[in-house]
């Protein structure tokens, strides 16, 4: 198994792309000495703007994954009202932030929901691309084929669709038959459209569950026929019930925060056969594929079984340095410091400017207290913002 993602993925992905090197440069001197030395400092604020600004565009989903914090068996989204399930801000003002923000030239991540639901989502990523920032986007893949003509047309620079499986598995996985003939049909179309172009980079996301745990290889030769740039294989994002109450008892005591979206985490872990899936792993590292693909977290195969038993091993990943290297927007424009535990709200773009709250007094209280804890919240432990970005 891999314990560092491989180098000629990522030759791949930006030799040809030159565009990025400046990108790549500043993210690789925020992340690992401009937010370390703001850490360093203790006073919660971030010296430079976000970098990615990530826009959770919508709440609405075409499908419904076991595996999904939003709307799995556990997840915090099924309990609630449909008007926030339903409450999109207009285009007009994500046009606001992007006008904040370009100056600087941030990576606009946009994911859901199902990001293609979003009515304008491709009025807005056009206005990104033509005040020369960076549109990435996150999809499940259903619509993929309905508007593969518009994404090369307008140059996005990256691509991520998530297949789990050959055909069954997926669709299993999903929650809805025939979404993987969609997707595939979709990712498809992309590439041949895209052709010799740069663009976008497009990668598959996978991520090991109960449903494709015995038959990763298949999904492999199944995204071998696809030929996308490289594929992410993600072993998941879990807490356990210890871990979860801690975390919302520093909260409660320390920012007068209710924390309950670690509830969607648990036992994701509990049905992954560890022993066969690290047969698997092994089995797929030895093979040759027409794309290059490496695990999420890097981690060696004898960590394989901590990771899945012993969710309060960090196993050596931390400070989370997310916090100062990017900000995220909800469908109804609450920003909070975390993606996928969106219990921390520091405000709200139709009330505040997005970069006015960046380093508010909220905000700057969030990173102060993951000083004081060691860099990282017990929730933290199989966080893709700790071991993944």
């Amino acid at each position: 198994m891999l314990s560092r993602p491989p180098v000629g993925m990522f030759l791949k992905a930006f030799l040809p792309r030159l565009r990025y090197l400046p990108l790549v440069s500043r993210f690789t001197w925020r992340k690992f000495v401009g937010a370390k030395r703001d850490i360093r400092k203790g006073q919660g604020l971030s010296s430079k703007p976000p970098l990615m600004i990530s826009i959770r565009i919508t709440n609405r989903c075409n499908q419904r994954c076991s595996i999904c914090g939003q709307f799995g068996e556990n997840g915090y989204m099924n309990d609630s009202s449909g008007d926030f399930l339903l409450s999109d801000i207009s285009l007009d003002d994500y046009k606001k932030v992007v006008d904040e923000t370009a100056h600087y030239k941030p990576i606009f991540y946009i994911t859901g929901g199902e990001a293609f639901l979003y009515k304008d989502l491709f009025e807005l990523t056009a206005y990104i691309k033509a005040k020369g920032c960076y549109v990435y986007v996150i999809t499940n893949g259903a619509l993929l084929e309905k508007y593969a003509e518009t994404i090369i047309e307008q140059k996005w620079d990256m691509l991520t669709c998530s297949l789990d499986g050959p055909e069954e598995i997926h669709d299993t996985a999903r929650g809805v038959p025939g979404t993987f003939q969609k997707t595939a049909r979709g990712i498809k179309k992309v590439l041949d459209l895209r052709g010799k172009s740069t663009y976008p980079y497009f990668l598959i996301s996978a991520t090991v569950s109960e449903s494709n745990q015995d038959h990763l290889e298949a999904m492999m030769e199944t995204v071998n026929g696809l030929n996308p740039d490289g594929l992410i294989l993600y072993l998941s994002w879990f807490t356990s019930e210890a871990l979860g109450k801690e975390h919302a008892k520093i909260l409660k005591e320390k920012l007068n925060v209710d924390a309950n979206t670690w509830k969607s985490y648990l036992s994701q872990n509990t049905s992954i056969k560890t022993d066969q899936l690290t047969q698997n792993i092994k089995k797929l590292s030895r093979r040759k594929f027409s794309f290059q693909w490496f695990p999420v977290p890097f981690i060696s195969e004898d960590k394989l079984e901590p990771y899945y038993r012993e969710p309060e091993n960090f196993l050596g990943f931390g400070p989370c340095v997310s916090t100062y290297l990017m900000i995220d927007i909800m469908p109804n424009g609450d920003v909070v410091t975390c993606r996928d535990y969106i219990d921390v709200k520091v405000g709200n773009i139709l009330e505040t400017p997005l970069l006015e709250l960046w380093n508010n007094d909220k905000f700057s209280a969030f990173r102060k207290l993951l000083n004081e804890e060691g860099g990282v919240l017990p929730q933290c432990s199989r966080c893709c913002g700790l071991m993944g970005f």
